[in-house]
């Protein structure tokens, strides 16, 4: 488990003379939960990217959604599932980590709601772009298309069905960036990767323009996190989240919440540790 966050793990890779060599960004994909769609169970009950892109299910596919997160209620529901949603860090840890991008059109997508556990499914032969040229059009690119006409599309549609603030789920977006960013830099011992990892937060945070991230008018990547020492492990820290994703309207609390106090805080974090 993570220490800093107890969502996602991440692939190891090596850096050598300027080619990164692969274990297998399929593995990766899946440890993120991103299947490929020729692995679909028969019985999958499925809901499309392109309900997202034409606006016109949204509320009839929130109730599907609710029942992974145990939420009843629209405004929990789109938050828990834009927190939960994981091929956007993925997608950044292949570019940053591996020189490569992957093309996966919103509309390609398919989520099933069957379980209990939020799954994406991806089309088995997925475009990956490698990197050629001047490395930061590629990656500019690579994180226009993942934001302006992947990430910003779904937030805006739930947004404009559950009226939850965008700034709610940009917040999730945020939070996820910083930490995963932040844990990649320092394990990297690469001192070539680790550079180009700080470039990529660099620009995600600093450059990537407003218009990418749609109606919210700026770049909600630009913030910074509050930090608490972590209990039990010597020089970590973890990181606090500026907005409360209403997890526990739904039965559950996080750790990272800024809504609780830093006694509750530690007794989670002692919770995890004992059940791990």
């Amino acid at each position: 488990m993570i220490l800093i966050i107890d969502k996602f793990r991440s692939v190891d890779n090596r850096y050598n003379g300027g080619i990164v060599v692969e274990r297998d960004i399929h593995l990766l994909l899946q440890m993120y939960g991103v299947h490929n769609a020729a692995n679909l169970c028969e019985d999958a009950i499925l809901i499309s990217g392109n309900e997202f892109i034409q606006r016109k299910n949204i509320v009839n596919i929130l109730p599907h959604l609710g029942s992974i997160f145990g939420s009843s209620n629209h405004k929990v529901t789109a938050s828990l599932f834009v927190k939960r949603y994981s091929l956007y860090i993925a997608a950044l840890e292949i570019m940053s980590k591996y020189n490569k991008g992957i093309d996966i059109p919103l509309s390609q997508i398919f989520i099933d709601y069957k379980y209990t556990k939020l799954a994406v499914y991806i089309p088995s032969g997925i475009s990956e772009v490698c990197w050629k040229g001047e490395r930061n059009e590629w990656r500019n690119e690579i994180i226009r298309k993942l934001f302006a006409e992947h990430l910003t599309i779904i937030i805006e549609a739930l947004s404009h069905e559950t009226k939850l603030p965008r700034s709610t789920m940009w917040a999730h977006i945020a939070f996820y960036v910083h930490v995963m960013y932040k844990k990649w830099i320092e394990k990297e011992k690469n001192e070539v990767l680790k550079k180009q990892l700080q470039e990529d937060f660099y620009f995600l945070v600093h450059k990537a323009p407003a218009k990418w991230f749609g109606e919210i008018g700026c770049n909600p990547l630009k913030i910074q996190f509050c930090h608490f020492p972590h209990p039990v492990e010597k020089n970590e820290s973890v990181v606090l989240r500026k907005v409360c994703c209403m997890n526990y309207k739904a039965g559950r609390t996080c750790y990272t919440c800024p809504r609780i106090s830093n006694t509750e805080r530690v007794k989670k974090i002692m919770d995890v540790y004992q059940k791990a």
